[in-house]
C-alpha cells in the first residue's frame, strides 16, 4: 500500500511539474508599441472619402506557436485629424508565419555557458481580423487583413519591427474602409 502511494505521488508530482513547464512555455512571447502612418479610404452609400495621418498607434502581445509561427493580439488606436481630432480604435487578432527563419532568438545554457542565435532579420506575413470603431460616426467596422513585414534583432532581450498592412473592413448599410497602415516600434521579449 505505501509502494503504491509513493507511485501514485510520483506521478501526481510528475504531472504537475510538466503542466507548469508547458504553461511557462506556451506563455513566453513579447510585447510591443508600435507607432506609424495610416491611410483610410471610406466608400458609403452617401460617398467617397479619404484620410491619411501620422497618428496610429498599436500595441501587440506574440505568443509563440511553435519556431515559425505566432498567435497575435493587439490593440489600435487612431488619431484621425490635426484640428477635429477624432479617434478610431480597436481589436486586432492575428497569425504571423516566420517562412524563413525562426520567429525569436534560439537559446541553449548549461551551468557555465549561455548561447543565443539570432538572424539579423526575420521576415513574417500576417494573417488577421481587425475591428474599428470611430467616434464621429459612431460606426463599428471588421475584416481581415494581410501584413508583410520584418522583425530587426537588435539585442539579446529586445528588436525593432517594420511592417505594412492593408485591412478590408464592413460596415453598416454596405460600407467599407480599406485601410493601409505602414508601422514600426520596439518590441520586448519575455522570457
Amino acid at each position: 500500500m505505501a509502494k503504491r502511494l509513493s507511485t501514485i505521488k510520483t506521478r501526481y508530482l510528475l504531472t504537475i511539474a510538466f503542466s507548469m513547464s508547458v504553461t511557462a512555455t506556451a506563455l513566453a512571447g513579447e510585447y510591443g508599441a508600435r507607432f506609424g502612418y495610416f491611410n483610410l479610404e471610406a466608400t458609403t452609400s452617401s460617398g467617397k472619402a479619404k484620410l491619411s495621418n501620422i497618428g496610429l498607434y498599436s500595441f501587440t502581445y506574440a505568443m509563440n506557436l511553435g519556431d515559425h509561427l505566432e498567435f497575435r493580439p493587439g490593440y489600435s488606436l487612431y488619431i484621425l485629424g490635426t484640428s477635429n481630432i477624432d479617434l478610431g480604435y480597436g481589436p486586432d487578432i492575428a497569425v504571423s508565419y516566420y517562412p524563413v527563419t525562426f520567429n525569436r532568438p534560439m537559446l541553449s545554457t548549461t551551468s557555465d555557458l549561455s548561447l543565443s542565435l539570432a538572424e539579423i532579420y526575420r521576415p513574417y506575413v500576417t494573417l488577421g481580423f481587425r475591428q474599428r470603431q470611430f467616434q464621429s460616426i459612431q460606426s463599428g467596422y471588421a475584416g481581415l487583413g494581410i501584413s508583410l513585414g520584418s522583425e530587426i534583432h537588435w539585442q539579446s532581450d529586445s528588436f525593432f519591427s517594420a511592417e505594412l498592412s492593408i485591412s478590408i473592413l464592413r460596415g453598416p448599410l454596405q460600407s467599407e474602409i480599406t485601410e493601409t497602415n505602414l508601422i514600426g516600434g520596439y518590441n520586448k521579449y519575455i522570457p
